[in-house]
């Protein structure tokens, strides 16, 4: 692959995603656990997960989830 490249399609992703955020810098491990165990919200600096920005493409569906809050109902 390239930049600007061709699109493979047996390339792409298939699978679920969700959550996905991108920092600047490397976390810390109190902060990694604060994200894990869902006691801290800490959106990614250079690619924050928000929901409204998130496309979908070629048969793939959207779903709300929130992983803290399904957690919080299996307690």
């Amino acid at each position: 692959d390239v930049v600007g490249g061709r699109f493979d399609a047996t390339q792409a992703f298939v699978g679920e995603l969700s959550q996905f955020n991108m920092w600047d810098r490397v976390l810390r491990p109190v902060d990694i656990m604060g994200l894990a165990n869902c006691s801290a919200y800490m959106p990614g600096n250079v690619v924050p997960w928000i929901d409204a920005n998130v496309e979908v493409f070629g048969g793939a569906s959207k779903a709300a989830l929130e992983i803290c809050e399904d957690r919080a109902f299996d307690s």
